[in-house]
């Protein structure tokens, strides 16, 4: 009975733990990368500012349409006053009615609708490009969480491995020690390591973890639910060591970099801003249309043989009173309390400062471009030599290790073989990924990016 109960509770704990196994999500670079495109809050926004900047621009184009209206009103008049219905002063209380519809449009002011379409164009394209870099923003940071996942693991594999190695020689000197061939000092020399390299374990752990945090807080994504993220395939040196010439890779950057097109796009529209400016000095020119009527309680006057009619119902004098009218305006500035002045100072030292934009994105992506390459370079030079030293160092440790088993040298120097070997392998780990998240952030930089 009670072998069964124990083979229903280890049935149980393996459902539990494959359970487990199965909620814990994997995610894809592409995968991790899309998510966080679609939740993030400064692409949301810089969509949102999309949508006003492609608003604005339609307004422009429809500001060179005629301005239409009408109006109507009822009204209720006690006093002396002229009635222009009937041509004469009243004293009594008059009620009237009045109706009409109008339209304007500018003929000429400056060019300022001219200028004005085209700031709005640049401005949008402004907004277009500013969405694409904040894109491309979310894109290296998910890049840098995933990679520091991977170069975690990587790490936690050598500090595992070197557990493994260090607790089979911790038993072997417990073992010769037992039979009377050791020591006890190895014996607490090996457990000592074992406890220290397990000690690293758990902080590097603990780095693990922090970094799959610091993923999931930039994808928003639930940090209750479990995840994993998938593996690179394994590089050749071919791959790893590949590099473009540095003009190239910067010529590419400053080609795609949407901070740079969008502060061109922003110059632009501030120009044009700028030229528009100029136009509030301009006389402006519309041209104008109004068709309206009325009815006054006082009666009307019969525009055919200007005789007076005080019965004159509703509809008699909505069309005895149709007054149509056209004409031109001019706007001519004068002064303006220096408002003018103001507006177009403000719009030089805008284009001014728009420039200085253009000029600092540019600086900023090839100081951007200038660092990523050099690390590339120093990241390849630096796997290649770890390649070397590992190599090195693997067969310097395999011989400590046999004279040290045979006893032909001292605990301390065949830890240190082992250190050193340790070290290379996560020098080699950081250098390897180190390469590749700088050829992908370049990548990404060129418009040329690969998720998988």
């Amino acid at each position: 009975m009670k072998n069964i109960l124990f083979l229903i509770f280890l049935l149980c704990s393996m459902s539990l733990s494959a359970q487990s196994e199965q909620q814990a999500e994997k995610l894809s670079l592409t995968e991790c990368i899309n998510t966080a495109l679609d939740n993030n809050i400064q692409i949301q926004q810089a969509e949102n500012n999309l949508i006003v900047a492609k608003a604005t621009r339609f307004q422009t184009i429809f500001n060179y349409l005629p301005r239409i209206g009408a109006s109507g009103g009822y009204y209720i008049r006690n006093g002396n006053y002229f009635d222009n219905a009937v041509d004469r002063f009243i004293t009594e209380t008059t009620r009237s009615f009045s109706m009409g519809a109008s339209a304007s449009v500018v003929l000429f002011n400056g060019f300022n609708n001219k200028h004005s379409l085209q700031s709005a164009v640049h401005n949008f394209r402004s907004s277009e490009a500013n969405l694409d870099g904040q894109k491309l923003d979310v894109e290296a940071n998910v890049l840098s969480a995933y990679m520091n996942i991977l170069m975690d693991k990587e790490n936690l594999e050598v500090s595992s491995q070197r557990i493994d190695l260090l607790q089979a020689q911790y038993e072997r000197a417990v073992k010769r020690e037992s039979v009377g061939v050791g020591n006890l000092e190895d014996v607490y020399n090996f457990q000592s390591q074992v406890a220290n390299e397990k000690l690293n374990n758990v902080n590097l752990s603990n780095q693990l973890q922090s970094d799959y945090l610091t993923l999931i807080q930039i994808l928003q994504l639930d940090p209750s639910q479990k995840y994993q993220i998938e593996e690179f395939g394994d590089l050749d040196d071919v791959e790893l060591t590949a590099i473009d010439s540095y003009s190239e890779v910067l010529s590419d950057a400053l080609g795609f970099s949407p901070q740079l097109k969008s502060a061109n796009s922003a110059f632009e529209s501030a120009r044009y801003d700028y030229y528009s400016a100029h136009s509030v000095f301009i006389p402006s020119i519309s041209a104008y249309y109004a068709y309206g009527t009325g009815y006054s309680s006082n009666g009307a006057i019969n525009p055919d043989n200007g005789q007076f009619e005080a019965d004159a119902d509703f509809t008699t004098q909505l069309g005895y009173n149709i007054q149509p009218n056209m004409g031109f305006e001019f706007n001519i500035p004068i002064f303006t309390r220096f408002n003018n002045r103001t507006t177009f100072q403000t719009a030089k030292v805008g284009m001014l400062n728009a420039q200085l934009d253009v000029e600092s994105a540019r600086v900023n992506i090839t100081n951007t471009v200038q660092q990523v390459f050099q690390d590339l370079v120093a990241a390849q030079s630096t796997y290649r030599a770890a390649q070397e030293n590992l190599l090195a160092l693997e067969q310097s440790y395999e011989y400590a290790k046999k004279r040290y088993e045979t006893g032909n040298t001292d605990f301390y120097t065949y830890l240190e073989s082992l250190n050193n070997k340790n070290n290379a392998e996560i020098q080699l780990v950081n250098a390897k990924y180190g390469i590749i998240f700088r050829q992908k952030i370049l990548d990404i930089y060129r418009g040329q990016e690969s998720n998988e």
